[in-house]
């Protein structure tokens, strides 16, 4: 076969990955292949690098060329380095040894745990490029760890603005009138039963609240604070809330002082949702709770892990769904399923990350990574 059969089978055959990716679902080490065959038929690249993280610990690198011939070639090989690396890009450049030059183009998505770095012959077709790739690798679906695809989560946020808004305005009139019966019933029965409907009415209310609090976050109000003092805090006070021992915790916190730009209530709410979370997990399981929260630091980010000792989330099915609204893996009334919405959200106002994979301790490890360490 002559090099201009190549060249359009090679074109053809990655087309047809790109399009299926961006299509389902897919393992990464596939999503990271489509998405370097993505930046060089669409993006025009002479060159291309993705890294995809699946773990916190193990990416997939993907690397895609197009020869003189027009012929596209794309590999993937395994590697071991740190998620949190995805901050400090240019430093995982020389680790995996990449040669960048004046024309690399590097992209960061921390929320699809990825980076890519692209040599393209047209700049502009980058941005159609970058929209493509940025799909592709948000839809990665790892055997073992979960990563909020962003696209899923905010049109999830903009369901449940919908929602709340709607599903208020009906509620409001049930809680008033309700209100307006009571003071005029003196029937005991009947009080009883306005008063459930009430107290249920109102439930809705708070339901409608969390509802609202991950569709439309406050902005983060970023202040120069010691982490480590916000989750020992934030920690101890749901021990304490929870009514649990102080024995069932494991503190690792650094010993120097690590000043991070954060908002320091959302940053409270955060370590409070996944400290119960934990807590909860470990009361699933045969033996006493126990949780170890860490608290370490990489260069310019800042990694937070919470790590109990219950079942585990084994299910594929609860990993899909684990980080959207109403969702609980719990039985019911232990929760209404916000928790991790809320903490997603948190994470993205401050441009980290969240993720969960399996624990050293058969459990379950949420790990969360903030960029701005000073």
């Amino acid at each position: 076969m002559n090099s201009t059969g190549q060249n359009s089978d090679s074109i053809s055959r990655w087309t047809n990955e790109v399009f299926r990716s961006l299509l389902d679902s897919s393992a990464p080490e596939s999503a990271a292949k489509a998405a370097a065959a993505s930046w060089i038929i669409t993006g025009h690249a002479t060159s291309v690098v993705v890294v995809l993280f699946e773990s916190s610990s193990k990416c997939v690198i993907a690397r895609g060329v197009r020869d003189v011939n027009g012929t596209i070639d794309v590999s993937a090989e395994s590697a071991r380095e740190s998620i949190a690396d995805l901050f400090m890009p240019e430093t995982l450049a020389r680790q995996i040894g990449i040669e960048e030059s004046a024309e690399t183009v590097t992209y960061t998505w921390p929320e699809t745990a990825s980076v890519c770095f692209v040599e393209s012959a047209d700049d502009t077709q980058s941005d159609d490029a970058a929209r493509v790739a940025a799909r592709i690798l948000s839809q990665a679906e790892s055997q073992q760890t979960v990563i909020p695809d962003a696209g899923h989560m905010e049109s999830m946020a903009e369901f449940a603005a919908g929602a709340g808004h709607e599903i208020n305005n009906p509620l409001g009139s049930i809680i008033g009138q309700t209100q307006l019966l009571l003071k005029e019933e003196s029937q005991a029965e009947r009080r009883q039963a306005l008063g459930t409907i009430g107290g249920q009415a109102w439930r809705i209310r708070d339901m409608i609240g969390d509802c609202m609090l991950f569709a439309r976050p406050p902005a983060a109000e970023l202040q120069e604070s010691l982490l480590g003092e916000i989750v020992r805090e934030a920690t101890t006070r749901t021990i304490e809330t929870l009514e649990q021992s102080d024995d069932c915790l494991e503190f690792d916190l650094p010993a120097m002082r690590l000043l991070v730009d954060v908002d320091v209530t959302q940053m409270k709410t955060l370590v409070g949702h996944l400290v119960r979370n934990a807590v909860e997990a470990g009361q699933d399981s045969d033996s006493e709770p126990k949780i170890a929260v860490t608290l370490s630091f990489n260069g310019n980010a800042v990694i937070l892990t919470v790590e109990d000792n219950g079942p585990g989330i084994t299910d594929r099915n609860l990993r899909r769904h684990l980080f959207d609204p109403f969702f609980s893996g719990r039985q019911a009334g232990r929760g209404i399923g916000f928790g991790l919405p809320v903490c997603w959200q948190i994470v993205s106002n401050h441009g980290g990350l969240i993720l969960m994979e399996p624990s050293g301790r058969k459990g379950a490890r949420f790990m969360v990574v903030l960029p701005r360490v000073r």
